[in-house]
């Protein structure tokens, strides 16, 4: 790490500072380069070149019309480059050696972990340790009192389920708040269908492919709130006024939180900068800081701005570009970059040598295209100080007080709170992301149930038999393609609870897992400094192994679940095996409402509009018919309308974007319907239900008010507008009405009137 000191001085090398950053604080900047499996060959491992992260969480925040424009309208003037000063007179130091008062005590983990609901992961974040996603709760939302609900989807689709005749009986409470809705009939939907070509698909965990059950981590302080408390207030209904289906709303007062957020964000990079330069005796010369940092900025906002954004990044098969080193360096030449030396320097880290053949695959190329003129427009000295700053940034969270106290203006932007994280949750997350195994080995000694494992098991086998029966229902699928369905299903493997070997006593492979870490007690934030290049470390060491297909890429305490493409997999930690989502003891209604619907949901994934490109081997292929691809997207356009018309007040009346929410929705729509038939079908089989005392509720109206349950939560306004931009998940309510709209069997169980929100006349299917 002595190396760092590299990045000043006239021999400044961009390609040696961004492998440094890459290779040892796990920070991939300007360029992202990762390794995973390979799309076209699950078996092997490849090397991934793409855009990268920035520094705040959505794009959008770097425009003042909330869209592709520069900040404060300024425009680029061409700068002569100069000569570099020491971290641009900026910083000058080893992160290692940034100010001890940084240091804070170390954090004990007890063996009793108690993972609740509550503390579901959020694994989107640039900077996950600076600043949480999941900062920001306050405003109460109820899952089942909507009256901004959208009703849409006016042609029919082709597997639209005919409408139930009313019934006799009195729509109950459940169907009562949901009596307001607005219908109109939207526009037409411009490139609705299969993205364009040159787009690509969003990944989960910094560019894992992994579709997720939840991106919110549920905290006290958090985005949400826990699950099971008392009833959640009614929202004041919006404005209704008609949108367009998912294209984001026009720009209005979304944009002053917008702004607020950008002009918090300069104001943090300044502090921060004018802080260090005193710690390090440099005047503070304040007009020179404020004037970098806004270069900073402005070089950031063109980052932003050659980013493609997310709606333009779901069609995996055209985001995939194989190509050699020397074609790499001659379609992305970036006035002299050496690809070779870059890419050779990373690797170098981890002892791997570049081969002759050596082949990339390329997933940015609009930004790589764009970058080239970004590069030739800023002199080192702005683009040495956006290295500096990304590291700092993502490093705030590990120094003292008056270091986090910068961030109380950007934090109440950004989530709408300035309350920091309670330390033990702090401690705890932090140790569960950097020692997953070991942290879950405690957890599951302590906290897991053994025979849970099996019960799981069985419940997955249930599901996903009713996935394959239902099958024979889609009539917008021809029988060639559904056999493939058929195969890919039965082939998924799923991984429950965790790995057998963290429960192995004198555990050799824990120990080798964590051999290269060497922890002190006095050197908190040089220890956060190991933890970075040994993450970054084990990702680059695995070019040249084979990948194995029984790796656990999560640890066992973690409340949330995924499905890999890649390896088409499905997993559920123990985390999320616990009330009220599962339980031993709970009414098998329950259970299929709760970890029964998330286990359709995982399944689902498989075969959205990501999943679907991937054969039941895990590589990328094309096995669909033209005629069921075809109708693939006309009955997804259904939802994409559906979803897109939901607006939403928290967020200042912002509309879901129905296209980034596509294969969320399209999850928790199949997932809920697949687990309400499995029940179905295990009580005809026999199945004998408990009845919970004191409730007048059917088996069938448990199952959906436990699926309802476990989205209960609130958000704050501020962190909506940061989710509604940057989560690919619908908002919360949204999960639960969008999906219960579309099933016939929850207008039935509940008695809705025909006509009500609840009970359309037309519904959105696609599994």
């Amino acid at each position: 790490m002595d190396k760092w000191n590299e990045t000043t001085g006239l021999k400044w090398e961009l390609e040696r500072q961004l492998a440094l950053m890459n290779s040892q604080f796990n920070r991939r900047v300007l360029i992202d380069l990762f390794v995973w499996n390979d799309d076209q060959n699950s078996s092997r491992h490849v090397i991934y070149i793409d855009q990268p992260t920035l520094g705040m969480p959505s794009r959008d925040y770097y425009f003042s019309g909330g869209r592709d424009r520069k900040v404060g309208g300024a425009s680029l003037q061409h700068r002569t480059p100069v000569a570099p000063t020491p971290w641009a007179g900026l910083l000058i130091t080893h992160p290692a050696s940034l100010p001890a008062a940084g240091v804070v005590s170390n954090c004990a983990v007890s063996p009793a972990l108690r993972w609740g609901w509550a503390d579901i992961t959020h694994y989107l974040p640039p900077s996950p340790e600076t600043f949480p996603q999941h900062a920001g709760q306050a405003r109460g939302q109820s899952l089942l009192s909507s009256s901004s609900m959208r009703q849409n989807c006016h042609a029919r689709p082709r597997n639209a389920e005919p409408p139930t005749p009313a019934p006799t009986a009195s729509a109950p409470t459940l169907c009562q708040p949901l009596q307001a809705a607005t219908q109109f009939k939207p526009p037409a939907a411009p490139g609705v269908g299969p993205p364009a070509r040159g787009s690509g698909t969003g990944h989960v965990s910094e560019k894992l492919p992994l579709s997720t059950l939840c991106t919110q981590e549920l905290t006290g302080q958090g985005g949400l709130t826990s699950i099971g408390a008392a009833p959640c207030p009614t929202p004041t209904p919006p404005p209704q006024r008609p949108r367009g289906p998912w294209w984001p709303s026009p720009p209005s007062p979304a944009l002053r939180p917008l702004a607020q957020v950008r002009e918090a964000y300069l104001q943090l990079m300044v502090s921060v900068a004018t802080m260090l330069r005193e710690d390090e005796n440099l005047p503070r010369d304040s007009r020179r800081v404020q004037e970098d940092m806004a270069q900073v900025l402005q070089l950031e906002t063109q980052l932003a701005k050659a980013t493609a954004p997310q709606e333009e990044r779901h069609d995996v098969i055209a985001l995939y570009h194989r190509m050699g080193l020397k074609e790499l360096q001659s379609q992305f030449g970036l006035k002299g970059f050496n690809w070779t030396l870059f890419i050779q320097t990373v690797l170098s880290s981890v002892n791997v040598k570049l081969l002759p053949d050596e082949e990339v695959v390329v997933y940015g190329v609009p930004y790589l295209q764009n970058l080239e003129s970004i590069l030739d427009t800023y002199s080192a000295r702005t683009i040495q100080n956006y290295l500096a700053w990304r590291l700092v940034l993502d490093r705030i969270g590990s120094l003292s007080q008056r270091f986090k106290d910068t961030r109380v203006n950007y934090r109440r932007a950004l989530f709408g709170t300035m309350v920091e994280e309670v330390r033990w949750r702090e401690c705890v997350g932090y140790v569960n992301s950097n020692m997953e195994s070991a942290v879950g080995s405690l957890y599951v000694r302590e906290a897991f149930p053994r025979d849970s494992k099996s019960m799981v098991r069985e419940l997955v086998g249930k599901v996903r038999a009713v996935f394959v029966e239902t099958l024979d229902e889609l009539s917008w699928m021809d029988e060639e393609s559904k056999e493939k369905a058929r195969e890919k299903a039965m082939s998924i493997q799923e991984q429950i609870g965790h790995p057998d070997y963290i429960l192995e006593e004198r555990n050799r492979r824990l120990d080798e897992e964590y051999s290269n870490l060497n922890f002190s007690e006095d050197l908190y934030f040089e220890n956060g400094l190991q933890n970075l290049k040994v993450g970054a470390q084990r990702g680059l060491r695995k070019l040249r192994e084979k990948a194995d297909p029984n790796l656990w890429i999560i640890g066992a305490a973690v409340v949330n679940a995924f499905y890999s493409p890649n390896r088409n997999q499905i997993v559920f930690p123990a985390g999320i095996l616990q009330p009220p989502l599962f339980s031993e003891e709970q009414p098998q209604a329950l259970n299929f409402g709760g970890i029964g619907t998330v286990i359709g949901h995982e399944i689902t994934h498989g075969f959205d509009n990501s999943g679907r490109n991937f054969d039941k081997n895990g590589n990328m292929m094309d096995w669909w018919s033209n005629f069921s691809s075809q109708h693939f997207w006309e009955q997804s356009e259904c939802m994409i309308y559906q979803y897109g018309n939901y607006s939403w007040d928290l967020a200042e009346g912002q509309n879901v974007n129905g296209f980034n929410t596509l294969g969320e929705n399209i999850a928790d729509n199949g997932g809920v319907r697949q687990a309400y038939q499995a029940y179905l079908k295990w009580m005809a089989e026999g199945g004998k239900d408990q009845q919970l005392p004191g409730l007048a509720l059917t088996h069938e109206q448990l199952f959906f008010i436990n699926y309802a349950q476990v989205w209960c939560g609130s958000y704050r306004p501020e962190f909506a507008i940061q989710s509604i931009k940057t989560d690919v998940h619908s908002p919360l309510k949204y999960r639960v009405l969008g999906s219960l709209q579309n099933l016939a069997a929850f207008a039935d169980t509940f008695h809705c009137t025909q006509g009500t929100p609840m009970h359309p006349k037309e519904r959105c299917r696609v599994w």
